[in-house]
């Protein structure tokens, strides 16, 4: 289920890149978690692919769905911010126009 996140996360975050080099890199990010999504399905005895297409989910999202599903504590604040909660408010929750 997390590597079904994580390229739920790279989809959703390829939409807020504007340099090239980075949006390559995402890209090339992204297409290596579909195939770590797709071979855990299998040993799960799930669907490989799902879909033809994942849906992306916005940053914001993918950061509560990280702290209500796999994250419950943690010991230190999250990089310059002083809690989940302040990170995931200074995410995108939406595409940027």
């Amino acid at each position: 289920m997390l590597d079904n996140t994580g390229l739920k996360a790279y989809d959703g975050a390829i939409a807020h890149i504007f340099a090239a080099a980075y949006l390559t890199a995402g890209a090339t990010i992204a297409a290596v978690e579909a195939r770590h999504a797709s071979y855990l399905n299998l040993l799960n005895r799930t669907l490989q692919f799902p879909a033809a297409f994942d849906m992306p989910v916005w940053p914001r999202r993918i950061c509560e769905t990280v702290r209500e599903a796999f994250i419950t504590s943690a010991p230190r604040p999250c990089g310059p911010y002083k809690s989940r909660e302040a990170l995931c408010m200074r995410l995108p929750g939406r595409p940027t126009p």
